[in-house]
């Protein structure tokens, strides 16, 4: 059994990681984003169940080109996209309780880890032509300690792409 400060080090690090992967690269539909550049800012924070203790595990922000085909795939309003991109990291997932009502959506994750861990997700996020925000709420099985890790994304439309962003 760890310790809430092992926990702290290895599974928060561990589902930051994995949330950036999967928080970090989608879009909305053409009808809702506007495609083009887009800066993501990201605040994961997580708690130990036992100790309580909150923590800010990171804060990051990128710039990133969104093609027009990508943005009409739907990434932050389709559950099953967020499914795949745990599965491709070697989680079992199924998704439930899919709610749209433009310009929101909110769904449930529930994903058997490839470590062993497990965790329940809340997904909610919310669209416009110029912004994206998406908050996830997580509780966490890892080693057989429980935790909670959020994250919470905001994207902003920030004009033209340039030749540094990657492109998506």
């Amino acid at each position: 059994m760890h310790s809430g400060t092992t926990f702290g080090r290895t599974c928060r690090l561990r589902y930051a990681a994995l949330l950036l992967a999967f928080a970090s690269t989608g879009a909305l539909a053409a009808a809702t984003m506007t495609s083009g550049a887009w800066e993501f800012k990201m605040t994961v924070t997580a708690s130990d169940a036992k100790a309580g203790a909150k923590k800010n595990v990171s804060q990051t922000s990128s710039k990133i080109c969104l093609s027009p085909e990508f943005v009409g795939k739907e990434p932050f309003i389709t559950p099953a996209l967020d499914q795949e991109k745990m599965e491709r990291m070697g989680a079992k997932c199924s998704t439930s309780d899919f709610q749209r009502k433009d310009p929101n959506a909110s769904w449930k994750m529930a994903c058997d880890l490839a470590d062993g861990g497990h965790v329940d997700m809340q997904v909610k996020s919310m669209v416009s032509p110029k912004k994206m925000t998406m908050d996830f709420l997580q509780q966490v099985m890892h080693e057989g300690e429980p935790g909670t890790v959020k994250v919470a994304t905001t994207a902003t439309f920030i004009g033209e792409c340039t030749s540094e962003m990657p492109v998506q």
